[in-house]
């Protein structure tokens, strides 16, 4: 067999291999195409759900606080707050007398005891019943102290001396205690407020000096 010859044959069986083949698709093809065109398609069941909700609540928030006011310089000289009082005249003689201070209950609570008056109580004999009646301590005899103490008394309405505390004495050498002892045997004319006689506490100072 000659080359021409071969070269020819192997063209034809070529093509037609090549055309069997396309047949067998296309056969193929067809086949499965109407197969499958007998199928129904099952239609996607699809549903939808409403839902009702509930709309969200506002909440008021209170308004911001202001912001507080700065002061300004100001060049105007007068100014609310600079106004000035007139001058009121007041009548002193119109004024009511003050009423009586307060009574104060004495230790013993028997009576009351006033700590102001108008006329204080006068111890009856003066200063020549002090001396008369006073016992200089002989301790501070001795050592020659002279000094002051000072005794707080009470005296009730007839004058008498109900009690006597020392209230503050020079050293200590006696001078407390002999005040006491003198004082209560003092008398005095009553302290008197409007004119009536009241119970009052004194402070009364007693002075011891040696004599040359």
């Amino acid at each position: 067999m000659k080359l021409y010859e071969l070269k020819t044959q192997q063209r034809v069986v070529f093509e037609s291999s090549l055309i069997a083949a396309l047949v067998i698709v296309t056969l193929l093809l067809r086949f499965l195409n109407v197969g499958g065109g007998d199928r129904d398609l099952d239609k996607a069941n699809i549903q939808f759900e409403v839902t009702k909700i509930d709309l969200t609540k506002q909440i008021k928030r209170a308004p911001p606080p202001n912001r507080p006011s700065v002061p300004i310089a100001s060049e105007q000289e007068n100014l609310l707050g600079d106004e000035t009082i007139d001058d009121t005249d007041i009548d002193l003689e119109e004024i009511p007398p003050p009423p009586p201070p307060p009574a104060k209950r004495d230790d013993s609570g028997d009576a009351d005891i006033f700590v102001a008056y108008d006329t204080p109580p006068d111890l009856q004999g003066g200063q020549n019943f002090i001396k008369k009646n006073l016992k200089y301590p002989e301790m501070a005899r001795q050592a020659g102290i002279e000094g002051k103490a000072i005794v707080s008394v009470v005296i009730d309405e007839k004058g008498n001396v109900i009690t006597a505390d020392v209230l503050k004495e020079d050293g200590n050498v006696g001078f407390g205690q002999a005040a006491i002892d003198v004082i209560m045997k003092a008398k005095f004319s009553p302290a008197r407020q409007r004119d009536k006689a009241v119970k009052v506490r004194i402070s009364f100072p007693i002075i011891f000096k040696l004599r040359n």
